[in-house]
């Protein structure tokens, strides 16, 4: 008896894969996204030094922000101004030294050095903090479309993180 019910299970077992195939292989590639190692945004895996860090002036931000505007079908000749509400910083990393004594507790903090190629030291970077942006005018040849107007605040707000109400589009006068 319990043979029978053992090859009758066996039997259902390959149309019941044929069934759920689909939802098994879902299923299956989730668990395996699930388990993909994440790599810690705070662990730098190549450290770089201050002159090495991926710095970007705000002018040469504009620029490039303006000329791939500009490339927005019907936006025309594009000019672009970002205000900043801070700037780029470097954070290295630090030890700290905490010590006890008849004078009191005293803290040294040093910054962390590593030996570069054939260069000496260089202090260690353990995060680099990006601007944050307090607002965006574009004036541009093609504001007078509306079409035009939401594709330049979508990709003013997708690459400054800026909110639609912070970036203003407007038409360039004609000289």
């Amino acid at each position: 008896m319990k043979n029978e019910s053992i090859r009758g299970l066996m039997s259902r077992i390959p149309g019941f894969l044929k069934k759920y195939a689909p939802v098994l292989v879902i299923g299956l590639v989730g668990v395996l996204l699930l388990l993909w190692p994440k790599k810690d945004p705070d662990r730098t895996e190549h450290p770089l030094s201050a002159a090495q860090a991926p710095a970007q002036s705000l002018l040469e931000t504009e620029q490039r922000l303006a000329a791939l505007l500009s490339r927005i079908d019907g936006a025309g000749e594009v000019q672009l101004m970002l205000s900043l509400r801070t700037g780029t910083e470097t954070v290295y990393q630090t030890d700290t030294k905490r010590s006890s004594g008849d004078s009191g507790d005293t803290q040294e903090i040093t910054t962390v050095l590593y030996a570069q190629s054939g260069t000496g030291k260089a202090p260690l970077i353990r995060k680099t903090e990006y601007p944050v942006y307090l607002g965006a005018v574009v004036v541009c040849t093609g504001a007078d479309s509306a079409q035009v107007r939401l594709a330049i605040v979508e990709a003013v707000s997708s690459l400054t993180g800026l909110g639609s109400d912070n970036i203003t589009v407007v038409k360039m006068k004609r000289q």
